[in-house]
């Protein structure tokens, strides 16, 4: 199994005996500078999904051959990822 996280999770995804993978993206690396008002907080999560994470790490997601993808409600990332790969679960 790969998991896809921040660098903050690694050790904990290692220890399942998971297979950790970063975020290459600046945000999703380090959530703890999130933005105060909403308003900036659905532009970053936006801007993230669509022009930054999609399609920079979608061919890694590819290349890992996912059979299944699990994401959570707010990682759109995830699931647009696992529409796109044919595999969400």
């Amino acid at each position: 199994m790969v998991y896809y996280a921040a660098d903050a999770f690694a050790g904990k995804i290692e220890a399942s005996s998971a297979r950790f993978r970063a975020y290459r993206n600046v945000f999703l690396a380090d959530m703890r500078s999130l933005p105060e008002r909403l308003y900036e907080l659905s532009w970053l999560l936006m801007r993230t999904t669509t022009a930054e994470l999609l399609h920079r790490e979608l061919e890694f997601f590819r290349a890992e051959r996912p059979d299944h993808l699990i994401a959570d409600s707010v990682a759109a990332w995830g699931n647009g990822s696992g529409r796109y790969l044919g595999c969400l679960w």
